[in-house]
C-alpha cells in the first residue's frame, strides 16, 4: 500500500513563511535547551481568567499588571477596573493574595482567593480561602484551617467546602459554619472529596454538586476501609529524617471504594440516599441536576466497565429509576460522560454515547422514552459545548478530519447544521450565556494559538491574545517545518503521523529517527494544532535526529473499533503500528537508519518506550522511558480494568501485556526514569522491571528522582531531566564521526 501525503502538508509549505518566518538580516539562531527548559522562551499565551459576565453584555479579564478588569462585549473597549493588584495587597491579610485563579459568585459582587495552596493530587489541593467583597472594598477569611473543594452556592450567599474528610456549608450573612457530615478521621470514609481513582481516572474532583436553586447539595461518600494503603518513602534533605508518605489506592483486582450519593436540603437539613449500590462493585463518574432542580440525573456503571445506566433521582419523593441503559462488548469510553444537558421543560435531555461506532449526540425524551440522533456523523463528535435553548440549536466540536477540530450549530428540531468554523487547524469556542458572543482559539501545527472575541454570527470584536512576542522570536530561530504523513499498518490501516526533519536534511545522509508518542487509548499527538511539535524535538532535530510521531491503533477520534480494538491487550497492536511505521520509514526513505531508531516515552508512552525495546527489539535500538506501567496489574483499577478487563477474566491477557514477558528479545540500549513518589504510575513499576532486567542479565542504564511525583517537576530537576535524556539519545544514536 502507497502512503497518502496528506494535502495539508503542502498548505505548510505555503504558510511556512509566513508563520515562522525567518529574519534574513540576523544570523539564524540554533534552540538552546535552556531556551526550552529555563527560560521559557517559546511560551505562549493565553487569555488570563477570562469570563464572561452574567449579564450578557461584559467579560472580565487580567491585565498585564494583574488587575482585574472589565471589558464592554460590544467592542472590547475596557469599561472599569474592578480590583488592583496592589489594592488587594494593602487590605488586611491581603499581602501575597494573587488574583490568577480567581472565581467569581453568581451575583458577582464576591471573589473567592486562596493562599497557602499546597497539592493533593494531580487536580485537588488545599488553601486557605478569602472572599473580596467588591462593593465594600473589603477582604474576609472564610476559614483559619485548610480546606478544598469550595464552592459558591448558585444563589445567595452560601459556600460549600470540605475539611477533615467532611463537608461543610457556610452562611456568609450568619457568618456561621455548618456541617453536613461527621465522618472520623480513621474509619475510611470521606465525603464530598474524590479518592485518588475517582481523580486521576473519572476526572471528579469535587465530589458534590449544588442544584441550580441552590436549594440542594449531592455527595458523594467514599467507604475505602477495605481499600489498600500504597506507602512510599520521602528523602527530605532539610531533616534528614526518615518519612513515609500514605494513601488509598486500589489496583486490577483488589476491593475497590465503596460510593454512595447523598443529597442534602438545605430548608429542612435533612439529608437522603440518592443512590447506594447493593454487594456489587460500582463507579459513579458522574452526577447532573435537572434545570429545575427537581431530579438529579446519576451515571452509574459495574466495576468490568463494559456498561452504564443513567439514573434519576425524583426530589419529591427520593426514588431512584433508572432512565437509560447502554451495553459494550469492550469498554464504555468515560470521556461521553462529560456531555450532558438537562433541558429546563425536565422532559428531555442530550447525552453522548458510540453505540453506533462514533461518538455522537443523542436527545431523549424522557416522556415519550425515546430518542433523536443529533449529530449523524460518521465521524467523532468531540465536546458538546454548549446548548441554547431558548434559539433551538446547540454547538459541538467535531473531528471531520480526526487531526483537526471545527465548531458546528445544530438545530434541536429541525436539525439544521451550521459551520462557525472552516479553517484547517484547531478551533475551541465559548460561549456567553446569552448566545450572542464567543471567543475562539486558534492554532494550527505551526501557527501559535490567537484567541478573539466574536459575535455569535461571526464578526470579530477584538483579538484577545495573538501571541505576537513568540511570533516575532520565531523568525530567529532555525527551525523545522513538520509535515503530515500517513503510514499503512499491517492490516491495511493508515495511521496519522507527523515527521519532522533536521534543518539542513540532505538527501544523500544517514539520520537516526526518534519515534516520540503517548500512544494510550483514546488519545491524540498527531494534530494540527499548537504544541504537538515541541521545542525539545526542534532542539533534536537540530542535533541531526529525525522525529517521527505516529497515533497508533487505540488512539482517539477515528471511531470506537479503532480505538477499542486494543481491548484485553494494552501494548500489542500499539507497539506492533509503531513497528510497522519504523520499518515503513526505512524502506521508503534511503535517508533513514535502520539501525538507528529509538522511542522516547512518558507514563503510557514510558510503557510504550518498554514495549519497543522489548517486543520491537528486532526494530528499535534505543529506549527512554519515562515513568512506565510495566505491569498493568501495578496500575490503578479503574483504568487499567477498563482497557484489560478484570485480572480473573483476562489472565493471558494482563501476562502478555508487559515488557517484562519480552525481556529475552531485549538487545538495544534502554534509559528507565522514575520519580520515587509517583503518586500515579508507583516506582514499584520502574523497580521490578529493573529486578527482572538484571535477572536476566541485560544491560541498561536508570535514573530516578527523589521525592518527584509523576510530572518530575520543577525548573532545575525538569532542566536536568531533559538533559539527561538528550545526552542520552545523542550519545546513542549520533555516529562518532558525526558533527553535532
Amino acid at each position: 500500500m502507497t502512503a497518502k501525503l496528506y494535502l495539508s502538508v503542502v498548505f505548510f509549505f505555503i504558510i511556512y513563511p509566513t508563520c515562522l518566518a525567518q529574519d534574513s538580516t540576523r544570523a539564524q539562531q540554533l534552540i538552546q535547551l535552556e531556551d526550552v527548559y529555563g527560560k521559557n522562551t517559546f511560551e505562549a499565551r493565553g487569555t488570563r481568567n477570562f469570563r464572561f459576565s452574567t449579564d450578557g453584555t461584559h467579560y472580565y479579564q487580567l491585565g498585564g499588571q494583574g488587575d482585574l478588569l472589565r471589558f464592554r462585549l460590544a467592542d472590547g473597549k475596557l469599561r472599569d477596573t474592578i480590583l488592583t493588584k496592589r489594592r488587594l495587597s494593602q487590605q488586611e491579610g491581603g499581602r501575597g493574595l494573587s488574583l490568577n485563579g480567581h472565581v467569581w459568585n453568581e451575583k458577582e459582587d464576591l471573589l473567592l482567593l486562596h493562599s497557602q495552596r499546597n497539592k493533593i493530587y494531580r487536580f485537588s489541593f488545599t488553601s486557605i480561602p478569602w472572599l473580596y467583597d467588591i462593593k465594600n472594598d473589603s477582604l474576609f477569611q472564610l476559614t483559619d484551617r485548610p480546606v478544598r473543594n469550595v464552592s459558591f452556592s448558585p444563589i445567595g450567599r452560601q459556600l460549600a467546602y470540605c475539611r477533615d474528610n467532611n463537608l461543610f456549608l457556610y452562611d456568609l450573612d450568619a457568618r456561621k459554619e455548618i456541617q453536613i457530615t461527621h465522618a472520623s478521621h480513621d474509619e475510611g470514609v470521606q465525603n464530598g472529596i474524590s479518592d485518588w481513582v475517582y481523580e486521576e481516572t473519572f476526572g471528579v474532583v469535587q465530589a458534590y454538586k449544588w442544584s441550580y436553586d441552590g436549594r440542594y447539595v449531592a455527595y458523594y461518600t467514599f467507604d475505602m476501609s477495605q481499600v489498600p494503603t500504597h506507602t512510599f518513602p520521602i528523602y527530605d534533605a532539610k531533616s534528614l529524617a526518615g518519612e513515609n508518605y500514605s494513601y488509598r489506592y486500589y489496583r486490577p483486582g483488589e476491593p475497590i471504594a465503596k460510593v454512595s450519593i447523598h443529597i442534602y436540603d438545605l430548608h429542612t437539613g435533612e439529608t437522603q440516599l440518592g443512590d447506594k449500590p447493593d454487594e456489587a462493585e460500582y463507579y459513579y463518574p458522574r452526577i447532573y441536576w435537572a434545570k429545575d432542580s427537581r431530579s438529579l440525573f446519576i451515571y452509574k456503571m459495574p466495576r468490568n466497565q463494559k456498561s452504564f445506566e443513567i439514573g434519576q433521582v425524583d426530589m419529591q419523593n427520593v426514588i431512584y429509576k433508572t432512565v437509560l441503559t447502554e451495553r459494550d462488548k469492550r469498554y464504555i469510553d468515560r470521556a461521553t460522560f462529560d456531555a450532558f444537558y438537562s433541558f429546563a421543560d425536565e422532559k428531555r435531555f442530550i447525552y453522548m454515547s458510540e453505540k453506533e461506532g462514533w461518538r455522537r449526540l443523542y436527545l431523549y425524551d424522557l416522556g415519550k422514552n425515546k430518542e433523536i440522533l443529533l449529530t449523524p456523523f460518521s465521524y467523532d463528535t468531540d465536546r458538546l459545548l454548549a446548548v441554547d435553548e431558548k434559539g433551538g440549536k446547540l454547538y459541538c466540536s467535531v473531528a471531520e478530519d480526526p487531526r483537526e477540530r471545527q465548531v458546528l450549530s445544530i438545530g434541536l428540531s429541525k436539525g439544521g447544521i451550521q459551520r462557525l468554523t472552516d479553517t484547517s487547524g484547531w478551533n475551541t469556542l465559548s460561549f456567553n450565556r446569552t448566545f450572542t458572543h464567543y471567543i475562539k482559539t486558534f492554532s494550527t501545527i505551526d501557527t501559535p494559538p490567537v484567541t478573539a472575541l466574536y459575535s455569535v454570527k461571526g464578526k470579530a470584536v477584538i483579538t484577545l491574545e495573538d501571541n505576537a512576542e513568540l511570533r516575532d522570536t520565531l523568525r530567529y530561530f532555525r527551525l523545522s517545518a513538520p509535515h503530515f504523513l500517513q503510514i499503512p499498518n499491517r492490516h491495511g490501516v493508515d495511521l496519522n503521523a507527523w515527521i519532522l526533519y533536521p534543518p539542513d536534511y540532505r538527501e544523500g545522509a544517514k539520520y537516526p529517527v526518534l519515534f516520540a508518542n503517548y500512544g494510550g487509548p483514546g488519545s491524540q499527538r498527531v494534530t494540527n494544532s499548537w504544541g504537538m511539535v515541541n521545542f525539545w524535538y526542534q532542539y533534536l532535530a537540530q542535533q541531526g535526529i529525525i522525529v517521527v510521531c505516529v497515533d497508533n491503533t487505540g488512539t482517539g477520534y477515528r471511531g470506537a473499533d479503532f480505538k477499542k480494538a486494543i481491548y484485553g491487550r494494552l501494548g500489542i497492536r500499539e507497539i506492533e503500528d509503531q513497528m510497522d511505521a519504523a520499518r515503513w520509514l526505512s524502506d521508503r526513505y534511503r535517508t533513514v537508519d535502520s539501525t538507528r531508531i529509538a522511542y522516547w516515552g512518558w507514563s503510557f508512552g514510558g510503557f510504550m518506550a518498554s514495549m519497543a525495546i522489548t517486543y520491537g527489539a528486532d526494530v528499535f535500538s534505543t529506549a527512554v522511558s519515562v515513568a512506565p506501567v510495566t505491569h498493568w496489574k501495578l496500575y490503578q483499577s479503574g483504568y487499567a480494568e477498563r482497557h484489560m478487563g478484570l485480572p480473573k477474566d483476562n489472565p493471558e491477557g494482563y501476562a502478555r501485556s508487559t515488557p517484562m514477558a519480552y525481556i529475552d528479545r531485549m538487545k538495544g540500549d534502554l534509559l528507565l526514569i522514575h520519580g520515587t513518589a509517583d503518586d500515579n504510575v508507583h516506582f514499584r513499576n520502574s523497580a521490578i522491571f529493573s529486578q527482572q532486567l538484571i535477572k536476566a542479565g541485560k544491560q541498561f542504564e536508570q535514573y530516578y528522582y527523589p521525592d518527584k511525583d509523576h510530572a518530575i517537576a520543577g525548573t532545575q530537576t525538569r532542566f536536568h531531566l531533559y538533559r539527561l535524556m538528550t545526552d542520552y539519545l545523542i550519545k546513542k544514536l549520533k555516529k562518532d564521526n558525526e558533527q553535532q
